[in-house]
Formats: C-alpha cells, sequence, structure tokens
C-alpha cells in the first residue's frame, strides 16, 4: 500500500502519454527536416526559396487547425471528465461539421486563387522565377488541405479515447508516404513543386485514413458524430482555442521583429543562421517541450474538472523530472554535437555563427520546456489572463527586447544569446506573479500552480491511498471506514463507504487483468458535511462497476456487493480517459 505523495497512476499515466506525443511531434518534425535537406540538396535555390516563401501559409494552417483541435480537446475533456459524453459528442460534432466546411472552402480558395496568394507571399520580388514554383506548390497542398485539418482534430480524440498508439501510426505513415513521395518526385520528375506538395497532400490522406480506422473498434466512440449540432458550445471552444492561436501569432510577429533587427544590426549571415536553427534545426529537440504542452493540455485539464490538486501537484512533479532528465540530456548532446549536426545542411560559409546559435539555443531548453507546461496548464485550468500574458510575454515581448537591449551590449552574440536569456526572465515572472498570488515567496510546489484555497475541501477531510495489488484491498477499505469515522460521519455510511472500497477494487483488479507492478488503483474519499464522495481510478482493462451490477439487478446472489452499492449511493459515475477507468460514488 501506497501513503506517499506521489501519485503512481498519475505519474505513469503523464509518462505514457508523453512518450506517445514525443514520437508523434517526432515524425512531423523530422519530416518536415528532409523536406528541407532533399528540396535543398536535389532541387534549384528557386525551389528553395519558393518553399520558404509558403512557410507563412503553413504556419496559418497550423494555427487555424490547432485552433479547433485545441479547444475542442480542452471542452470535451472537461463535460466527458463530468460524466456528460451526450454532450461532449455534440461538442465534437459540430467542431467536425465546422472543420470540413472551412477546409473544403479554403482549399478551393487555395487552387483557385494560388496565383494572387503567391504574389502575397512574396514571390513578387522574383515573380519570373518564384511566382510559377510557389502557385504550384500551394495549388499541391489543397488537396490534402481538408483532411489535413481534420486530423489535427481528430489526434486530440484518439488520446482521450486511449488510441494513443494509432497517433504515432498515423503520423509515422505521414512521414513515409511524404518522405517517398519527395524522392520520388526529385529523382523522376525533375523537381516539380506541384509534385512535392501532391506527395505532402497524399500523406494527410494517408494519416487520416489510420486515424479513421480508430472507429472499426467496438470500445471506441463510435457514435461521436450522431450528436446535435449544438453551435452554442462553439463559444467555449473558442475561448480554449484563442489561446493557443494567439500563442502561434505572438511566434509568427516575434519572426517578423527579430529578422528586422537581425538584418538592421547583424546582417544576412547572422540572420540566415539563426533562420536555420530556429526554422529547421532546433525541430528535433523542441519535440520534448511540444509534447509536454500537448500532455499538459490533454491530463491537467481532467485533474482540474475533478479537483485533484494532488494529481495537480503529480504532472508538475514529473513535468520537473522531464525538464531535468531528458532535455538536459538533449540540450548537452546538441550542444556537444552542434558541428555534426550543422554539417548535414552543408552550409559551410555560416557553419560557425550557425553553430554558436544552436549552441545558444540548447542552453534554454529545458527552460523552454517550463514554459510550455505553464502556458497550456493556464489554459487547462481556464487561467485565460495567464495564458494570455505568457503567450505575449514568453513568445514575444521578453525575446524581442533581450535581442534589442543584448545586442547594444553584446554585439552579434547578444542576438544569439536572447532566446535562453527570455526564457529565464519569463520564469522569474512567473515566481514573482506566485508571490502574488500566494502572499509570500513560493515555498512549495503548490505556490506554483495558482490554485485558489477553496479549490479543494480542507486535507483533514481527505483521503488518498494508492492500491497496487488485490491482498491490500481489504486493509484500505478498513481505513476507509475509520478516516469516515474519524470526520463524524455514522456509522451505517461509513460501512457502506467500505463495502464500496472493497467491491469496486476488488472487482477492477478480478475483472480489469491486473499485471503486478504495472496496474494500480488510485483512492480518494472526500468528506463534505454529511456526504462521502470516492473516486476509484485505475489503469487496468476498461471495467465498468456501475454497469456490471446493472447487468444482474434480477441475479439475487450474482454481485451482490455491486448490487448494494448501487442501491446505497445517491450518485453513481463511470468514464473512461485516457486509458483510464474513473468511478465516481457519492453516498
Amino acid at each position: 500500500m501506497t501513503y506517499s505523495k506521489e501519485d503512481l497512476l498519475i505519474n505513469k499515466l503523464f509518462m505514457q502519454t508523453l512518450f506517445v506525443m514525443i514520437i508523434a511531434e517526432l515524425s512531423t518534425s523530422l519530416a518536415s527536416m528532409l523536406d528541407g535537406i532533399i528540396i535543398a540538396r536535389s532541387f534549384d535555390k528557386y525551389a528553395v526559396a519558393s518553399y520558404g516563401l509558403t512557410t507563412p501559409y503553413v504556419n496559418m494552417m497550423k494555427m487555424l487547425g490547432g485552433f479547433f483541435a485545441t479547444g475542442t480537446q480542452v471542452v470535451y475533456s472537461q463535460y466527458a471528465a463530468r460524466g456528460r459524453q451526450q454532450k461532449a459528442n455534440e461538442v465534437f460534432t459540430v467542431s467536425a461539421v465546422i472543420v470540413a466546411a472551412f477546409g473544403l472552402s479554403l482549399a478551393a480558395c487555395l487552387f483557385i486563387f494560388a496565383d494572387k496568394i503567391a504574389l502575397l507571399l512574396g514571390a513578387s520580388k522574383d515573380a519570373e522565377h518564384l511566382l510559377q514554383n510557389t502557385s504550384d506548390y500551394l495549388r499541391g497542398l489543397s488537396f490534402g488541405l481538408p483532411l489535413h485539418l481534420g486530423g489535427l482534430l481528430l489526434i486530440p480524440l484518439m488520446n482521450i479515447d486511449g488510441d494513443k498508439k494509432r497517433i504515432a501510426h498515423s503520423l509515422n505513415a505521414m512521414l513515409i508516404v511524404n518522405t517517398c513521395g519527395d524522392l520520388f518526385v526529385a529523382f523522376f520528375f525533375n523537381g516539380s513543386m506541384f509534385g512535392l506538395a501532391l506527395a505532402t497532400s497524399l500523406s494527410y490522406v494517408c494519416s487520416f485514413i489510420v486515424l479513421m480506422l480508430h472507429f472499426r473498434k467496438r470500445s471506441s466512440v463510435r457514435l461521436i458524430l450522431r450528436g446535435k449540432l449544438d453551435f452554442a458550445s462553439l463559444a467555449d471552444v473558442a475561448k480554449s482555442g484563442i489561446i493557443p492561436a494567439a500563442m502561434r501569432s505572438f511566434s509568427m510577429i516575434r519572426t517578423y521583429a527579430l529578422n528586422i533587427i537581425f538584418i538592421t544590426f547583424a546582417g544576412a549571415g547572422v540572420l540566415a543562421a539563426n533562420t536555420l536553427v530556429r526554422g529547421n534545426i532546433k525541430a528535433v529537440p523542441m519535440c520534448v517541450a511540444s509534447a509536454i504542452g500537448t500532455t499538459i493540455l490533454s491530463i491537467s485539464g481532467v485533474l482540474y474538472e475533478e479537483c485533484d490538486r494532488r494529481g495537480l501537484r503529480q504532472i508538475f512533479r514529473s513535468v520537473m523530472k522531464v525538464c531535468l532528465g531528458p532535455c538536459l540530456l538533449i540540450a548537452a548532446a546538441m550542444f556537444i554535437f552542434a558541428p555534426q549536426v550543422v554539417a548535414i545542411f552543408g552550409v559551410e560559409d555560416i557553419a560557425e555563427q550557425t553553430i554558436l546559435s544552436l549552441r545558444c539555443f540548447c542552453l534554454g531548453l529545458p527552460f523552454i520546456c517550463m514554459k510550455m507546461f505553464f502556458v497550456y496548464y493556464f489554459q487547462s485550468t481556464r487561467k485565460r489572463l495567464l495564458s494570455y500574458y505568457s503567450s505575449f510575454a514568453g513568445e514575444f515581448l521578453f525575446v524581442v527586447s533581450s535581442a534589442y537591449l543584448l545586442n547594444r551590449l553584446m554585439g552579434d552574440f547578444g542576438l544569439f544569446i536572447c532566446y535562453p536569456a527570455a526564457e529565464i526572465i519569463y520564469m522569474i515572472s512567473v515566481v514573482i506573479l506566485s508571490w502574488i498570488h500566494a502572499g509570500h515567496f513560493p515555498r512549495c510546489i503548490e505556490d506554483l500552480l495558482f490554485l485558489d484555497s477553496d479549490f479543494t475541501v480542507n486535507e483533514d477531510k481527505i483521503m488518498d491511498i494508492s492500491i497496487s495489488s488485490p491482498e491490500e484491498v481489504y486493509a484500505v477499505s478498513e481505513r476507509a471506514v475509520n478516516f469516515c469515522r474519524s470526520n463524524d460521519i455514522d456509522k451505517k455510511k461509513a460501512m457502506y463507504t467500505g463495502l464500496v472500497v472493497e467491491e469496486a477494487a476488488k472487482n477492477i483488479f478480478q475483472h480489469g487483468q491486473y499485471i503486478a507492478g504495472k496496474n494500480f488503483v488510485d483512492l480518494k474519499i472526500i468528506i463534505t458535511g454529511d456526504t462521502v464522495k470516492m473516486r476509484l481510478r485505475d489503469n487496468c482493462r476498461q471495467f465498468n462497476p456501475q454497469e456490471r451490477a446493472d447487468m444482474f439487478t434480477d441475479d439475487k446472489v450474482h454481485n451482490i456487493g455491486l448490487r448494494i452499492v448501487s442501491g446505497a449511493s445517491r450518485r453513481m459515475n463511470y468514464t473512461n480517459l485516457f486509458s483510464m477507468n474513473q468511478f465516481y460514488v457519492e453516498i
């Protein structure tokens, strides 16, 4: 039996989800890097320039797709965590319809007006060489645009519905198809930009098909698209989705402002070195930071809805372990082998500057990971002002102001070191804001979580235990009874509480395909007045105690314990989110 403050199940869930998200981020990052390397080494300079001109369009698509995907993920998980599955389905349904209509309309416009869009993106500066290549590339992308946006919307659902591996499979399919298609076009079609983009569109189609295969599973949310079109829920989706959209917007504005500062005070060489690192090489180490953000968004919103203060503390601990472990190792490896990494891109004339830029980026990587935690944590816990602050200050203000001031003091080196400096300044600002919120200098993890004093009931009224084996169940049920009695709960209700714990946990271990050392049951009991609230969370096979009790209502012998639990409860609710069973009982 585990009485420590460490929540074993939350930590395990975080690490499993993080691993899958890193694979997903790595797949897309490698695809981007391979595109850049193939085009740079196989095509002429005008093809490379045309590819670069489409970057703002690609970023805008990611921003729009992320707006709906993030907003839907947050709102869907909040409703599902409260047991309102039908409402959650309606949120996803209306988002899917809007994204489909939006994607088809945008694709048609992109195909028809590709020439004009190419001019707006900058092809007018050398239209003879750039206009045709850029417009061809945009037209090729238009074929896969609707399914690309659809994939961005589906990926959060896969994670919520416990099919994390499918995310990695779909993005690996995208990577393989895109790379093979690029190589085929490069060697057999003499550098056709339309062919390159068409290969990318085909990779989006394959990725979307792999995601849709999820709905063949009997246990999946197969009826998710049959909910009514509740357009009122779009307001909640927009409130949650606007924050990452704003973050990407500030990132784009930051890039523009830094380009002006770099070219004005340092010249084209420093700008090129910075562009290569920030636009391409950083993609792989940034996978961990991006995966942290996605994982936090997936899990902490559910924990916040459950008022699970301890779970949120454990999430913070898990993030710190990643920042002080894998992030530091990746940063150290990239710092040491920076010359070898830069050599892959064949930029001898600016190699020294690129190496310096990469090493400065590595210094700030652990701080970037922590910033990603706070940005998405603030969003998932409805602290929107702090999220907007993090997007504006963390992604724009601190970086641009640091670049200008440090360049005045340190020359070109100041432009490269501005990135880790800005991340450190942001973390200092979070500590100051926490100081203001708590009324004292942060002394523990809880002070950095910005939770209100009434977020949960008094800690004396909460019992938290992680059960790691069936043999511990009876002792835990006895402890639950004693806990209730010590908090003035009458004897009958206390005995019912012990019965709930014993029957529910026993059945979880019995029917959930328990594996020693791998599966756990986390029990939380909250006393509010004369009401006892219990939540059992486990990572065993999907098992619904309430459904099993209802199956044997006419059998006076079979599952008598569960039937007594059902009869004695004011409220029972079961959900399965992120491959976790959550059984809520109120007596």
